[in-house]
């Protein structure tokens, strides 16, 4: 038995029955806590199990994350999350094999990419929220430490949430256009790193510097209002981009969109904006509206073949005009036990 087996039989000697808990874990996370462990172990741990086994040596932070969940008395096994273009086979392997929930380890990607396969299924989404930002465990208030997280998924309650539909795909963040769909574009698809600073500033300060706005179409359950806008976003969770709390009043299990929408604004608005939405307060700017809606519909009222970029989470899926909707309670998802006063569906 090597070395990695060894210890992940000790972490589990004491459960019985089969594991129930399958750990996808993205090694390439950009806040991959169990990183701080590493160098006092790594002498010590060389393999771990697999799915598929890989000729090379696999990251020895799948070994610490079975250690941890042995630690809290979860039966779980603990794998390389596989590619996006594989997940679904190995969601629905995992499933004929007995499991009962679905853990993501890593960012808001990878949740999005495990999300896709387990809505309107009776599967469970657990959450080790290891990545950049992860913006949907916080609107689930996950803890976002290793230990904490891992209590969740061993003692948390499930919970059935909703989730957004645009297209073929789920959204559990938000869907947008204008500012931050435009960074995003700019951006390109390479895979942001918390210490990218100059890139980012690089890329988007001239949007900043001169904010542009788009006269738009927005219909919201069957009524339709012209407005002109820098930035509309059609949420289901409460944060976005770098922990933005871009509808801090959003719920997870009410069937409905909060759509904020930020009119037209000179720099100096921006920034003013900016500084209010990193404190949540950003509602209350004169240029800021929120309404609440299942259906949305987004088309540009001038210039409508140019193309204008739409995100759904953190990255760009397609350009308007686009549709989406609520897709309520269509997700089972383990999280700590919510405050009282806030109404949720539990099972």
């Amino acid at each position: 038995m090597t070395k990695v087996a060894e210890t992940v039989s000790r972490s589990n000697e004491n459960l019985r029955g089969d594991p129930t808990c399958l750990i996808l874990a993205n090694p390439k996370a950009g806040r991959l806590a169990v990183r701080e462990y590493i160098a006092g172990l790594s002498e010590r741990f060389t393999t771990v199990r697999t799915y598929p086994a890989p000729a090379e040596r696999v990251p020895v932070s799948l070994a610490i994350l079975s250690a941890a969940a042995g630690e809290v008395g979860l039966r779980a096994d603990v794998e390389l999350s596989p590619t996006p273009e594989g997940m679904g086979e190995r969601i629905r392997a995992a499933e004929a094999q007995g499991y009962d929930t679905i853990v993501a380890v890593g960012g808001d990607g990878t949740v999005h990419h495990v999300v896709q396969h387990l809505v309107g299924t009776s599967l469970r989404l657990g959450i080790l929220p290891l990545g950049t930002a992860n913006n949907f465990a916080r609107g689930l208030d996950i803890p976002g430490d290793l230990e904490g997280a891992m209590r969740t998924l061993a003692r948390g309650q499930e919970r059935v949430i909703d989730v957004g539909r645009i297209k073929n795909e789920y959204f559990i963040e938000a869907v947008g256009v204008g500012l931050f769909a435009d960074s995003l574009m700019a951006m390109g698809g390479q895979e942001r790193h918390r210490h990218e600073f100059i890139r980012i500033f690089r890329v988007t300060m001239p949007l900043l510097w001169n904010p542009r706005a788009r006269r738009l179409n927005l219909t919201l359950d069957g009524q339709t209002e012209e407005e002109e806008v820098i930035l509309a976003t059609v949420s289901n969770s409460r944060f976005l981009g770098e922990n933005w709390p871009m509808a801090p009043d959003a719920s997870l299990d009410d069937g409905l969109f909060d759509v904020v929408t930020v009119g037209a604004m000179s720099r100096w608005e921006l920034m003013r904006f900016g500084a209010a939405l990193m404190r949540g307060t950003h509602l209350s700017l004169p240029h800021v509206k929120v309404q609440r809606a299942s259906r949305v519909e987004i088309r540009r009222v001038h210039r409508v073949n140019h193309l204008l970029p739409v995100h759904a989470d953190d990255h760009i899926l397609a350009y308007l005009p686009v549709s989406m909707e609520v897709v309520p309670h269509s997700l089972h998802v383990l999280a700590p036990l919510p405050p009282k006063s806030d109404p949720v569906s539990l099972v």
